[in-house]
């Protein structure tokens, strides 16, 4: 996905999501190892990392790190397509 890993499983106590600034919806994760049925997967910024170190994450890992207003903020603005593919 872009120079971007995909993160499989949940997020580290020691990590904070500092921002979402991406996300993939279901219809575009499929080509990233899963099947139709993919989640959508969410760009995560780590707090004290460079936006190189950005991962995919899904929901489930986000709400996890207490990430979830977050999340929940950036799927609520509109932004003309919202997503990178």
């Amino acid at each position: 996905p872009r120079g971007w890993p995909v993160r499989r499983g949940l997020v580290k106590p020691s990590e904070v999501v500092e921002a979402v600034v991406g996300w993939r919806p279901p219809a575009c994760t499929a080509g990233t190892g899963g099947g139709p049925d993919s989640p959508a997967l969410f760009l995560a910024k780590w707090r004290g990392r460079s936006h190189l170190h950005c991962e995919w994450v899904t929901e489930a890992a986000l709400v996890h790190a207490g990430a979830q207003r977050r999340m929940e903020a950036w799927l609520a603005v509109p932004r003309g397509g919202g997503h990178l593919a």
